[in-house]
C-alpha cells in the first residue's frame, strides 16, 4: 500500500492495529479486494508517530501483506510433488513385484508339480529351470532324486519280473509232481 493509504474496512484495520507488532490471519487484502483469507504481519511506528501524532493525531502503521494463495503455492507444489512420487513409488513396487512373483512363484510351482508326480509314482521328465539361484538348485536336487529312485526302482522291476518268472517255474513244476 503506498504511504499515507487509508484501510476502508473496519474490521481489517482493528485487526491489524494492535499495540505491538504482530501477523494475522484474517479477511480482505487492504486493496479493497476480495474477502479471501490474507496473512498480513503489521507493526506500529512509535518513533514517526512521536513526530506526526501531535500534528495528525493519528498513528502510523507498517504491514506486509501476503496473498493465501501466494502463500500456499510452495505447499501445494510440495503436497503435488510428494503424492505423484508416492504414485509413481506405488505403481513401481507394484510392477517389480509382479515381476518377482514370476520369477520365484512360477517355478516354485513348477518343481511342487513336480514333486507331487514323482511323489504318485508318475515318469517325469528333468525339470529344467534357469534362475541362477537356490530355486535352480532344489530343480537340480529333485532331477538327481528322479534318477535315483528311477534307477532304485528299475533294479526291483527287475527282480520282480525275476521273482514272478521264478514263482510261474516252481508252480508249474509242482503242478506237473501233483499231476504224475
Amino acid at each position: 500500500l503506498p504511504t499515507g493509504f487509508k484501510l476502508d474496512d473496519p474490521e481489517l484495520v482493528r485487526n491489524v492495529t494492535g499495540p505491538s507488532q504482530n501477523w494475522v490471519e484474517t479477511r480482505g487484502n487492504g486493496h479493497g479486494g476480495g474477502r479471501e483469507v490474507s496473512l498480513i504481519g503489521y507493526s506500529p511506528l512509535t518513533e514517526t508517530a512521536l513526530f506526526t501524532q501531535k500534528s495528525t493525531g493519528q498513528k502510523w502503521f507498517t504491514f506486509a501483506w501476503q496473498a493465501s494463495e501466494e502463500l500456499f503455492e510452495p505447499t501445494y507444489k510440495l503436497l503435488l510433488w510428494i503424492s505423484s512420487t508416492g504414485l509413481f513409488s506405488i505403481l513401481l513396487i507394484i510392477v517389480m513385484g509382479s515381476l518377482a512373483a514370476d520369477k520365484i512363484v512360477k517355478p516354485i510351482q513348477k518343481l511342487q508339480e513336480t514333486a507331487g508326480r514323482i511323489g504318485r509314482g508318475e515318469r517325469v521328465e528333468k525339470v529344467t529351470i534357469k534362475t541362477g539361484d537356490e530355486i535352480e538348485q532344489l530343480a537340480s536336487e529333485i532331477n538327481a532324486m528322479n534318477d535315483m529312485l528311477r534307477t532304485a526302482f528299475s533294479g526291483l522291476e527287475n527282480q520282480v519280473k525275476e521273482k514272478t518268472k521264478e514263482v510261474l517255474y516252481l508252480k508249474e513244476y509242482t503242478d506237473g509232481i501233483l499231476t504224475s
